[in-house]
């Protein structure tokens, strides 16, 4: 993809098959004309956050090359979470899929529709695992540190334990593969 941007997308899902969620949203993401996935992390499972009395997530990250502009990569997510059945709820409900940008390239961006980075990034170990896994020397545009160095810091814990399956990117197709950890 000339001129493609590299973005990072954060992967939840609390309902259902949720590790089919999962595996489903990086297909259709990989799928498409305008991206292509990099790295997958590992899958982790955490407990939730906010509403305490749902499921268990499972949360992962991954890399895309892109060529979508922030906002049509927000939408293109969005069409992705409506796909996979994800209907409009309200802050802190269970969900089919859960799709954030977490970084795209360097740039900082806040308007009504998007900030990135993801404002809540640094205070969730459900997403600073996975990202440290897959590119722990990325800096933060905001706070100027490493990725390695946001997650050694004292964090709340959701993280409780990390998937028996996971993903691989193979000659340009997702397969779901044991975990070796």
């Amino acid at each position: 993809m000339d001129g493609s941007k590299t973005a990072f997308i954060g992967l939840g899902s609390n309902l259902g098959d949720k590790f089919e969620f999962i595996k489903s949203a990086v297909s259709l993401i990989n799928n498409s004309q305008k991206n292509r996935v990099d790295k997958i992390s590992s899958i982790y499972e955490s407990y939730p956050l906010g509403e305490t009395s749902q499921e268990n997530y499972l949360n992962a990250v991954i890399k895309i090359s892109t060529s979508l502009s922030p906002e049509e990569l927000f939408h293109f997510l969005k069409e992705i979470e409506g796909q996979l059945g994800r209907k409009k709820s309200k802050k802190w409900d269970s969900r089919e899929i859960d799709l954030d940008i977490l970084f795209y390239d360097d740039q900082v961006i806040k308007t009504d529709l998007i900030t990135i980075p993801h404002q809540q990034i640094c205070a969730r170990d459900f997403v600073l695992i996975p990202m440290n896994e897959i590119e722990p020397g990325l800096i933060h545009p905001v706070f100027n540190q490493k990725i390695c160095d946001i997650c050694n810091k004292d964090l709340q814990k959701f993280v409780f334990a990390v998937c028996k399956k996971k993903l691989i990117i193979s000659e340009g197709e997702i397969e779901e593969v044991e975990n070796g950890n």
